[in-house]
């Protein structure tokens, strides 16, 4: 029986996911979940039940995103999905259920390969076929366009939405670096998750309104990074974006589907990136 997940299954489900991701301990598992119930307390995701108890879960990660008119529409990121090896035909079962509201904006961010040719048959698209990574040169040697500047969300908040305000914010106090990039024309929000690898911090940009907007802009954003002691960036992308004096780095694809207007955006605000801290 494929069913919701109900907060008397966590024990189950805790112990499933130890299963099919043993690298990561329960505690690990717990502490998402509770991240996620303080967001959407009674909406985890999907399991898949048998006699002999549950063998299949799937985290579906919720928020809530405003249009331009003001009407509401909801973001859910695909997650921690495992299935025991002999009910795995109940898979595309399972993944057709999640994605049921076709409203709503989806995101699997860390698929496997072998999800891939299922997400695409789901309608899902890749929203990157990998990274553009940038470093302090060449953008610091180049001038800022005219009119262009970068402000710390506490500076600007004014200057959005108030629903965008309070993402931004949210995501701040729990650890994430929150500006806005301010244009001639519109003010867009941002979002950077600080990663450390290898001793070096570098920011992982993780929500943005038009990201080919970002990287036409890299002088600023560099600037206000180095300021913040961050000088390496990544933005995931297709190759054909990445402009000339940054590297690209094939890599996982990241799927969306959803409103029309989703493909230029970069949204993992509340996702998996962040409640579980995976990458």
């Amino acid at each position: 029986m494929l069913r919701p997940i109900e907060p008397r299954d966590r024990s189950a489900v805790v112990a499933l996911l130890r299963r099919g991701f043993p690298q990561s301990c329960p505690s690990f598992w717990e502490r998402g979940l509770e991240r996620q119930a303080a967001l959407q307390p009674d909406r985890f995701g999907l399991l898949l039940e048998r006699a002999s108890g549950v063998v299949g879960v799937l985290l579906t990660l919720r928020s809530q995103r405003f249009r331009d008119d003001g009407s509401r529409f909801e973001a859910m990121n695909l997650s921690s999905w495992y299935i025991e090896p002999p009910q795995r035909l109940k898979a595309t079962a399972m993944l057709r259920a999640a994605l049921a509201d076709e409203t709503e904006l989806v995101t699997d961010l860390t698929a496997a390969e072998s999800i891939y040719r299922m997400n695409a048959a789901a309608g899902l698209s890749p929203w990157s076929s990998g990274m553009v990574l940038a470093g302090p040169l060449p953008w610091l040697a180049k001038p800022v366009s005219r009119g262009v500047q970068i402000r710390d969300l506490a500076a600007a908040a004014t200057l959005l939405p108030p629903w965008e305000a309070d993402l931004l914010e949210w995501h701040r106090r729990d650890g994430c670096l929150a500006a806005v990039l301010c244009l001639p024309d519109r003010a867009l929000p941002l979002l950077f998750r600080v990663i450390r690898r290898r001793g070096v911090r570098f920011a992982q940009l993780i929500y943005a309104p038009d990201r080919q907007r970002v990287l036409a802009h890299l002088p600023a954003v560099m600037r206000f990074l180095v300021k913040n002691r961050l000088f390496f960036v990544a933005i995931d992308a297709h190759r054909e974006i990445c402009p000339a004096g940054a590297l690209f780095r094939a890599g996982r694809q990241r799927f969306w589907r959803g409103p029309g207007d989703s493909v230029a955006r970069l949204d993992y605000a509340y996702s998996e990136l962040v409640l579980l801290g995976v990458s």
